[in-house]
């Protein structure tokens, strides 16, 4: 995981970009740009870290993982997760107190440390869901294995119609219609044989 602390993700939604840089800040921001030169940034953090606390969650991590893991269903499977708590943020204007942040860090596979999900759960309270592969090379942070369901196939029963029966009468008056240009065609090469 101390890869991750180099790195810097960012979503962008209809109006705000989120950011999050692993381990040190995830801030919330919008660019308006009055002309070329003059871009005026309205921007909060929604929590910081530092590396002292990085350092002390990946030995927790290392020592004993179930201290600094929960479980979270995403899209019906119960995933394990490791939380980073980022606080400190910029004074909530609504509250008065710093906003924080719940960063989850997932398993997945094929993750590129890219924000998966990000919500406000309550006045300035955030959570932010962050798939990853580096976390699957830790056993205890692996998805369930879902196993392998069989599909069994029966054939189709005669009695039920294979096409539709528009198709069927279409087809047929397509194929009446070019058995009879092909009549037509052969009485008129006779004809022709004969003169």
């Amino acid at each position: 995981m101390e890869e991750l602390v180099k790195l810097s993700v960012e979503k962008l939604e209809s109006y705000w970009t989120y950011e999050v840089c692993h381990g040190r800040y995830v801030r919330q921001f919008h660019e308006d740009r009055e002309s070329k030169k003059e871009v005026k940034l309205q921007e909060y953090y929604l929590g910081r870290w530092d590396k002292t606390r990085v350092a002390a969650v990946l030995n927790k991590l290392q020592d004993s993982p179930e201290g600094v893991m929960g479980f979270k269903k995403i899209e019906g499977i119960k995933l394990p997760y490791l939380e980073i708590n980022m606080t400190d943020g910029t004074l909530c204007d609504l509250n008065g107190e710093p906003r924080e942040t719940r960063v989850l860090y997932m398993c997945h596979s094929t993750g590129r440390h890219d924000i998966y999900s990000l919500k406000e759960t309550s006045t300035c309270k955030y959570e932010v869901i962050i798939l990853t592969s580096l976390l699957c090379k830790h056993p205890k942070f692996k998805a369930p294995e879902t196993g392998e369901h069989n599909i069994y196939c029966r054939p189709q029963l005669p009695t039920v119609a294979t096409k539709p029966l528009n198709l069927v009468k279409i087809e047929a008056e397509s194929l009446k219609a070019r058995h009879q240009s092909f009549l037509t065609l052969v009485s008129i090469v006779c004809t022709i044989e004969r003169v």
